[in-house]
């Protein structure tokens, strides 16, 4: 909690090769035990079912789980191997700033979360400037995207969040999962599904 309140989009982490062109190569669930070096920390994405918080009503039943809350919703890329870029200064927690202000990569779904975001707000500035309604409220929305046009998803298919040996879940298969939920979003091809 709180990625398992039915009123937030929960969003899982993956894993990220691309071609030399900078197109995606391939993708898999965020698990750094399970890729070779240099991803050799004991670090992945989350994922699983609430035992207290109820299925909402926009996510679609699975047999075995289809009374609780699942998670994760959507996952994007959050290995922190390569990462994301930040400039490190004073201040910023385990940045070392001996030497002044530095480049660091960071990673992690505190990372995937704000991508996530950034597009949700793109997907609000499309719509104003095409003078349709603003997405709203997001989960059900890319549930119904993903029901009715599921390419505008990257969807994960390989991996699992597991990192400890006593710890099952959770695989990643086709279509929605508890490992990447509804796979990755293609922000542009959700753009285009937006209407009144």
């Amino acid at each position: 909690w709180p990625a398992t309140s039915p009123w937030v989009l929960a969003v899982g982490g993956t894993n990220l090769t691309l071609t030399p062109a900078n197109a995606i190569k391939s993708s898999g669930v965020w698990n750094d035990t399970e890729y070779p070096e240099p991803y050799t920390q004991t670090a992945a994405g989350g994922g699983g079912v609430s035992k207290f918080e109820k299925r909402p009503w926009w996510q679609p039943p699975i047999p075995s789980q289809s009374k609780y809350r699942m998670v994760p919703d959507v996952a994007v890329f959050a290995d922190p191997s390569p990462g994301y870029a930040i400039v490190c200064s004073h201040g910023v927690k385990d940045c070392d700033t001996a030497a002044g202000q530095t480049i660091t990569f960071v990673g992690g779904t505190s990372a995937a979360a704000p991508l996530v975001a950034g597009m949700i707000a793109l997907w609000d500035q499309k719509a104003q400037q095409e003078g349709l309604p603003k997405p709203g409220f997001v989960p059900p929305l890319l549930y119904s995207i993903a029901a009715h046009a599921p390419g505008s998803f990257l969807d994960i298919t390989t991996g699992s969040d597991s990192v400890f040996g006593n710890v099952s879940c959770c695989s990643a298969g086709p279509g929605f999962d508890l490992a990447s939920g509804l796979g990755s979003p293609l922000a542009n091809l959700i753009a285009q599904q937006l209407h009144g």
